[in-house]
């Protein structure tokens, strides 16, 4: 009984589901990277839009508000940032069809709400670029009592936030009363 090709088949199988496995472990490790290059040249695009933000609204009251035409701008704006983040040679070539706006979280919404609570997160931490060592004794009063003063404005800002609803439906009644009443004048 000769068996001279058992070995060699044997062999084969084996080299044959190597092979898979290895082709398998660089094709995860391809696509993972391409997913990983991808969102490093959308994150930067996304900063690079965001850095036309509002100079004067971040002076003022440290928010990062976008000033922008419409969505369509917006969306070109971003596709020709993302196009020169694409650009560069690297090992994973890509291109964009199309930037799609999917949704804007503008500081308006919400009858302004977004914004009157930036602006007080940033009412309440204001006092964090104050020189603390150059304060004379009487500053250091005159701070102690603003600060006071806008803790209560805070603790006012809070209930005024959990009653927005009724605070504005009595703010309407009384503007409704206040028509009628001078109406009758």
């Amino acid at each position: 009984m000769e068996r001279k090709g058992e070995i060699t088949v044997f062999l084969a199988m084996i080299l044959v589901s190597v092979c898979a496995l290895l082709c398998g472990l660089v094709e995860s490790a391809r696509t993972a990277g391409a997913r990983c290059s991808l969102r490093m040249a959308a994150n930067a695009s996304m900063d690079s839009l965001m850095s036309q933000y509002h100079r004067k609204l971040w002076r003022e009251y440290r928010i990062l508000g976008l000033e922008y035409d419409g969505e369509r701008s917006l969306e070109a704006e971003m596709e020709a940032f993302l196009e020169g983040c694409l650009k560069g040679g690297n090992w994973y070539p890509m291109k964009t069809e199309n930037a799609k706006v999917r949704e804007i979280a503008a500081l308006t919404h919400g009858n302004g709400r977004y914004m009157e609570g930036e602006i007080l997160e940033y009412m309440k931490y204001g006092l964090i670029e104050t020189v603390w060592e150059a304060l004379t004794e009487e500053e250091a009063g005159n701070l102690l009592t603003s600060w006071r003063e806008g803790e209560s404005v805070n603790r006012v800002s809070e209930l005024y936030a959990g009653h927005t609803r009724d605070a504005v439906r009595l703010e309407k009644g009384l503007e409704a009363i206040n028509d009628r009443l001078s109406a009758r004048r």
